[in-house]
């Protein structure tokens, strides 16, 4: 099982979600990068995250 969080050098933690929209320069999924103080900062934000993906018919992997 992967870890879902990192702790960065900075304090923050951070985490990536996939989403299913392609790059056309890259040809590979776009990777959306949230961070955080704290891990329920993180959930928070990424929860918020996924909300404004779905309203824009990202889908989130």
């Amino acid at each position: 099982m992967a870890k879902k969080y990192t702790k960065r050098a900075d304090g923050r933690y951070a985490t990536t979600i996939k989403a299913n929209e392609i790059d056309p320069k890259t040809e590979k999924r776009k990777t959306i990068y949230i961070y955080g103080r704290t891990i329920r900062e993180l959930e928070e934000k990424k929860g918020a995250d996924t909300g404004r993906a779905r309203k824009r018919n990202i889908y989130i992997i």
